[in-house]
């Protein structure tokens, strides 16, 4: 199992300004390297101090100047929000730059605040993920980016810089699975499953299952493993591990509880438990 820490730049706290936030959380991805993590990820989400990194791959772009062999996870790139086209062309750069070492997430968005402030309505979140997904996955694989759908019309265009032919992106791409209906869309993409823990634990395992199945009859193989992440706190006393996580866990996630999913409104509590924020298993 690689165990990975989530960068969401999350700004709950009174008399503490963005940047003094945002400065400690990249110091936290640098960190992460320095204390055996396997990977750093950071999020997309936009106007909100639930999460305020509008912009995964720069911050990844720096975290890849600062360290040297922890992977950097895109997690995830919002489809809806981003060109097809301009999604390949910054996660090819970033891979070069980084000595080939991006995990690149893919994801529809969920906050109807966001898709507001762009101006695209909420019921073409999935076909233009549907769409751009297919695009990104050619075009990281063959270096030219083409589409002829009507959410991202595209003609044929290679790409500078081209991907290196000696990495492969195989086990490096996943797409995010927060609905039932997303599970077989993951399956049919051929990329692993991304995850975040809202249910009881039971019912991701169920998903999961039912993913790695929907894989094999679609693509002829087995999967890689999925991606899961939680909130967790860690403290030698349970029971104080289990106040702290109360205490934090639930103020930071009710912050924006009525633009964002949240542990407080999924009816989740957060945990007692290992020290990993986001993991490979």
């Amino acid at each position: 199992m690689d165990v990975g820490v989530l960068l969401v730049f999350q700004n709950y706290h009174e008399n503490v300004s963005d940047e003094e936030v945002f400065l400690r959380d990249l110091e936290l991805g640098v960190l992460a390297e320095k204390a055996g993590f396997d990977s750093v990820w950071s999020a997309e989400h936009h106007f909100d101090d639930y999460s305020m990194c509008p912009d995964n791959f720069a911050i990844l772009s720096y975290l890849a100047g600062r360290t040297s062999k922890v992977k950097l996870g895109i997690g995830a790139t919002i489809l809806p929000w981003n060109d097809p086209l301009r999604v390949v062309e910054k996660a090819i750069m970033l891979d070069q730059m980084s000595g080939g070492r991006v995990l690149l997430g893919m994801g529809r968005g969920l906050a109807k605040m966001e898709y507001e402030a762009f101006g695209i309505p909420m019921d073409e979140a999935r076909p233009r993920f549907n769409e751009a997904a297919e695009m990104v996955l050619r075009g990281l694989r063959t270096g030219v980016v083409s589409g002829d759908g009507p959410m991202y019309p595209q003609k044929e265009i290679a790409l500078r810089p081209a991907p290196n032919p000696n990495t492969s992106w195989d086990g490096r791409l996943f797409a995010a699975a927060m609905s039932p209906d997303s599970v077989p869309v993951v399956a049919d993409l051929g990329v692993q499953m991304m995850t975040f823990m809202q249910f009881p634990f039971e019912q991701h395992a169920e998903a999961i299952n039912g993913w790695k199945q929907m894989f094999r009859d679609a693509q002829g193989t087995e999967p890689g493993p999925p991606v899961i992440q939680d909130f967790v706190i860690c403290h030698e006393d349970e029971e104080e591990a289990r106040r702290l996580a109360y205490e934090h866990i639930n103020r930071s996630s009710c912050r924006s509880s009525s633009t964002t999913t949240s542990p407080a409104s999924t009816g989740v509590r957060p945990r007692a438990t290992r020290p990993t924020r986001r993991a490979r298993t």
